[in-house]
């Protein structure tokens, strides 16, 4: 669309909703990364720094709302470019490849800038938007957070 550049994503089924998403729909794009580390980031809610909720005992990842209603204009099943693997951690063995999908979005330059920096910095995961569902851009949660009423 005019204003806009197309930017593809290169997405696993799960991560792209399966075969659901078509040409004309509109996604939601989540980022799973590093969180902060004290109790104001990383969904710190300033309760007691007891045992388990100091800082350091926090949640090490986080996932966020990185774009929202973002206009799908093409699908493919092909990766232009290979990924780089990720290394396996000490003693684990390395995940099996997950086969990519490409999904072009109509994104602002601004949008285009945050999104090549989460596909190259972060894990991608795409939510298909019903026609009147509201997404807060500031949503975010950790494992401390998910797990908070069990404790």
């Amino acid at each position: 669309p005019a204003g806009k550049l197309a930017v593809s994503v290169a997405l696993s089924d799960p991560a792209r909703v399966g075969n659901f998403v078509k040409p004309g729909n509109f996604l939601t794009i989540f980022a799973t990364h590093a969180a902060a580390t004290s109790a104001s980031g990383a969904g710190g809610d300033g309760e007691e720094d007891g045992d388990a909720a100091t800082p350091q005992a926090q949640a090490a990842q986080a996932t966020s709302v990185l774009l929202d209603n973002l206009q799908v204009i093409a699908m493919g099943d092909a990766v232009l470019t290979q990924t780089q693997p990720v290394a396996p951690a000490e003693g684990q063995e390395a995940a099996p490849a997950t086969p990519g999908f490409l999904v072009t979005l109509a994104v602002t330059p601004e949008q285009a800038a945050e999104l090549v920096h989460g596909v190259n910095n972060y894990q991608l995961y795409a939510g298909l938007r019903g026609a009147e569902v509201k997404v807060n851009p500031n949503l975010m949660t950790n494992d401390a957070k998910i797990f908070q009423a069990q404790s």
